[in-house]
């Protein structure tokens, strides 16, 4: 086994299983101290000489379903553990044997050729093209001549994380592309970024000079948004507040809007939760600068309590503010919230989530099958088991009793209910 530097991982026993053509497969095993070792498959294309795209299974999302076939992060949703492993197969691939059979990961690093640095800008650009594609364009350019995309979502980034990287890319190389676009009338960047600005951040720290990129072409800032949106959710999600902020534009104020059930499906979330970051848009300042860093985790608001704090108005959040002004930050902070927002501020609708039409003709649906179900099976109660229930539980009797008396005119009242409603006239 071989550490990957910046982790906790160990990586080791990497074997090729076939090679169908230039493709080339197999799989390796992955080892973190936090648990036992686990079995991972890869596929190497060659780009040119000593170089392979590399794809594979086993990364895991949040939830902990694993991703298939996942081009920026097959093995694990930790950059650095992709971009060492990346560089461990390379290394594997390229050694005299060629990665027949079987074959532990090497011990000494085996240089791979790099390709040839081209111009940031100019015909020579347009003439590197390893790989055949219409639609991007692969480059090594200068560092400096990369600008970030001040739209791009995230704004935070882990000191820790970006020391890392660093580290990453001084020890295994560049192992994946940053995605840019082309842009004109800036004298000092010739590229800004879509995706990767952490890696871009890394290579200053670095000291790197150059990097391989990514070239696409997008039809606009929003687009470009978008894009960055997508490929972050696929690694690091950001903070909520930028989450938050990022759906808000694309739903409220990009060209063209996406729906939030759209928006949903893209990032991998459920209707729900997008619902629940965007209500963070209604939080005052102070109260989503306690959801953020610097603010430290165990400080932080939660997503679910900060959404019922979302349904006050601004002043109501204020008063609440100074209400909690003088308790400590953490778990008692939170739990005097919740309090709070069940008491004083319990008339104002915190914590009533309202359904959609949809949803509670659902509710009746299930409702009745339920009702019917139940009360077919109570029928068969024998009088013996009626006698058990009132002799032994005297008391819950009486409560059953009158509970069901009471139900009776309710449920007939829903079924006249039910037989006055409209009929909704349905589009074909």
């Amino acid at each position: 086994m071989q550490n990957i530097p910046g982790t906790d991982y160990e990586a080791g026993d990497i074997v090729r299983l076939s090679a169908d053509g230039s493709v080339h497969s197999g799989s390796l095993s992955l080892k973190s101290e936090h648990g036992p070792a686990q079995r991972y498959t890869w596929t190497a294309n060659p780009l040119a000489e000593g170089r392979w795209q590399i794809a594979g299974e086993g990364a895991l999302t949040a939830t902990g379903k694993r991703v298939p076939n996942r081009q920026d992060y097959p093995f694990s949703m930790d950059p650095i553990v992709n971009q060492g492993l990346r560089h461990m197969i390379s290394e594997f691939l390229n050694r005299p044997h060629g990665g027949n059979g079987n074959g532990a990961v090497p011990q000494s690093p085996v240089n791979k050729p790099a390709m040839p640095t081209v111009s940031a800008s100019g015909p020579e650009l347009k003439r590197q093209a390893p790989v055949a594609n219409p639609e991007f364009r692969i480059a090594i350019v200068p560092v400096s001549r990369i600008r970030r995309f001040a739209g791009q979502p995230r704004q935070y980034f882990p000191p820790d994380h970006i020391q890392g990287l660093a580290g990453t890319l001084q020890a295994y190389n560049q192992q994946e592309y940053l995605t840019v676009k082309e842009i004109t009338g800036d004298p000092d960047h010739d590229f800004e970024l879509v995706n990767g600005e952490c890696r871009w951040r890394a290579a200053a720290v670095s000291g790197r000079e150059t990097m391989e990129v990514k070239i696409i072409t997008v039809a606009s800032e929003d687009e470009q948004h978008l894009l960055s949106m997508l490929l972050n959710y696929q690694s690091r999600r950001g903070t909520f507040m930028e989450q938050s902020n990022a759906l808000h534009r694309q739903v409220f104020t990009a060209s063209p809007r996406k729906k939030v059930r759209e928006m949903a499906a893209i990032c991998q979330i459920t209707e729900g939760w997008a619902y629940k970051l965007l209500s963070l848009q209604e939080l005052i300042p102070e109260l989503q600068a306690l959801i953020d860093p610097p603010t430290p985790e165990s400080d932080r608001l939660g997503v679910v309590l900060a959404a019922d704090i979302a349904k006050l108005a601004s002043d109501r959040q204020r008063e609440l503010l100074g209400m909690i002004s003088g308790t400590k930050a953490g778990r008692g902070r939170n739990a005097k919230i919740t309090q709070l927002l069940s008491t004083t501020f319990s008339t104002e609708g915190v914590g009533e989530r309202k359904s959609k039409p949809a949803s509670q003709a659902r509710a009746i649906r299930r409702f009745v099958v339920r009702l019917k179900a139940d009360t077919d099976q109570a029928e068969k109660v024998s009088v013996e088991g009626l006698s058990s229930f009132v002799t032994y539980h005297p008391i819950e009797a009486q409560v059953a009793i009158q509970t069901l008396r009471e139900m009776a005119p309710r449920l007939l009242a829903l079924a006249e209910s039910l037989e006055r409603a409209p009929r909704v006239t349905v589009c074909p």
